[in-house]
Order: C-alpha cells, then structure tokens, then sequence
C-alpha cells in the first residue's frame, strides 16, 4: 500500500471494538468552532487597505 497503513487487520477487520457503536458526530468538530472568531472587515483596517 506504498508505505500507508491500514485500518483493516490481516483478516479484513477494523481493530475498533466498541461495546456500543458512538453515535452520530461521534469526534466531530463542534459548532461554536465552526463560527467565524474575527470580523474581516477589522482586519481590512488593521491592514490599511
């Protein structure tokens, strides 16, 4: 697999054993991290332009 590693083990099985499977979203970025956390327009006259 020119030098990758995969996620599947030498029987075709993922490693993960989960008790339960997560749900949904399970590890997704959050949506406040998704808001913008600077007003561009105070970076246009930040920059003088």
């Amino acid at each position: 697999m020119n030098g990758q590693l995969s996620c599947e083990g030498p029987e075709g099985k993922t490693s993960l054993l989960w008790e339960k499977a997560p749900g949904p979203g399970f590890r997704m970025r959050p949506d406040s991290d998704l808001q913008p956390k600077v007003n561009p327009k105070d970076i246009k006259d930040a920059m003088l332009y």
